[in-house]
């Protein structure tokens, strides 16, 4: 028998809005910088894991919403592969 999806899971998932803002230094309405946002992806323990979340609740829903034009669209993605490219030396 197949285990049943959570549906709710971004809300238990988030226990602490604000503390990757915090951790980071990002001022309050401002957006986290792309570049920031991915080299936390890359740090091991909470600060990495909170960052991935963050990159991964981006790619969800924004992109999917009828007209919307990201300006930043592929920021997150080059910063990561730039990060991997650095690693990977």
């Amino acid at each position: 028998m197949a285990k049943k999806r959570k549906k709710n899971w971004i809300k238990s998932a988030i226990q602490k809005p604000g503390a990757l803002r915090k951790s980071l230094g990002a001022k309050p309405g401002e957006p986290i910088a792309a570049g920031k946002l991915a080299s936390a992806a890359g740090k091991p323990g909470k600060l990495g894991r909170r960052a991935r979340l963050a990159v991964t609740l981006k790619k969800m829903g924004r992109a999917k919403s009828p007209g919307y034009s990201n300006p930043n669209k592929g920021a997150m993605e080059r910063a990561l592969k730039k990060r991997a490219k650095k690693k990977g030396k």
